[in-house]
């Protein structure tokens, strides 16, 4: 898959995904700092042999704060781009 990442050099997509890695940030963090779809830093990420990361506390968690955020008409995909980024 061919991304568009023009705007930031090879050294910064590598930074990102360290933080990435790292569980410092999660991968719709850094998909927001580069810049790019979510889809595509998947790909990147994945491409660079990074693996995708989602723990059984991470599923455990937006559960119960999906519970919280349904009466509010949010979903848990908003509530996990804001998580730790």
């Amino acid at each position: 898959m061919e991304t568009d990442t023009s705007s930031l050099t090879e050294t910064q997509i590598d930074q990102i995904l360290t933080q990435y890695r790292n569980g410092n940030i999660t991968i719709g963090c850094a998909a927001r700092m580069a810049g790019i779809p979510l889809r595509e830093m998947i790909a990147i990420a994945a491409g660079k042999g990074i693996p995708f990361q989602y723990s059984l506390d991470d599923l455990k968690e937006d559960y119960a704060g999906g519970r919280k955020l349904m009466h509010l008409g949010l979903s848990i995909v908003h509530m996990r781009s804001f998580r730790n980024c």
